[in-house]
């Protein structure tokens, strides 16, 4: 069970494209120190993913990262 809502963690919004989430899911299992999960975004075409991350550090390197 996660530890506190989900809501009040950290989020993104991120567009990938076909074949892409495996390497960042592989990227958040190696590199994040808490909790994360993602969620297809129900705000777009197919693709859009939201990203949860509850620490802080773990939601700014993900952006960091992603840019």
């Amino acid at each position: 069970m996660l530890s506190n809502p989900v809501r009040e963690w950290h989020q993104t919004k991120i567009e990938l494209p076909y074949g892409q989430l495996g390497p960042v899911v592989d990227w958040c299992r190696r590199n994040c120190t808490e909790e994360w999960v993602f969620a297809d975004a129900p705000f777009g075409p197919e693709g859009n993913y939201k990203f949860y991350f509850e620490s802080e550090k773990d939601y700014i390197n993900f952006l960091v990262w992603k840019k």
